[in-house]
């Protein structure tokens, strides 16, 4: 059984962010990320931050330079504020420009946390973006425990539906 892949890219927003940084000797913060729900079936370069609605917004939780020009983002939300699905993750800059989106390899289930790790390569990202060490001192979740996470998240979504059942027909009793 294959491992499944998630998807990333830089927006066209992000990428004339960089340009700019560039050429004016300056860098810029990715600083932000959204969770969507919101399913899509390919990412669009095109995608700005007015397209893109999220059910979360937090600071990113960890962003540490893995190459010269790889730079890894971590996104992640306790169990008890992931109350939607995460099928959509978007990457913001400090001014409000959506950077990058990425596609998880599957949704992420409610009421799990929810991890996301998400690579960017870029040609000097190291002397472009603004980093610092940001301390991500809860355990990270094993992507390859996420299938066992899935099956239990949605035995309990099921078992919440069926008490609701139960209690309205004893209700109506």
């Amino acid at each position: 059984m294959s491992n499944p892949v998630g998807q990333t890219l830089i927006t066209a927003d992000g990428i004339n962010a960089l340009e700019q940084a560039h050429g004016t000797g300056r860098s810029i913060k990715p600083k932000y990320f959204r969770f969507s729900d919101v399913s899509v079936s390919a990412l669009d370069p095109m995608m700005s931050a007015a397209d893109f609605n999220g059910w979360i917004t937090r600071d990113i939780s960890l962003y540490r330079q893995i190459a010269d020009d790889t730079i890894e983002f971590v996104l992640d939300v306790e169990p008890t504020e992931a109350a939607y699905y995460a099928k959509l993750a978007g990457i913001f800059l400090d001014d409000g420009t959506l950077f990058a989106i990425a596609k998880p390899p599957f949704p992420f289930p409610p009421m799990l946390r929810q991890t996301f790790k998400i690579q960017l390569s870029y040609q000097n990202a190291s002397e472009l973006m603004d980093f610092r060490y940001l301390p991500h001192y809860e355990t990270e979740q094993d992507l390859a425990l996420l299938d066992v996470s899935v099956t239990l998240g949605l035995q309990t979504i099921e078992n919440a539906r069926e008490i609701g059942l139960l209690k309205s027909k004893l209700g109506a009793n």
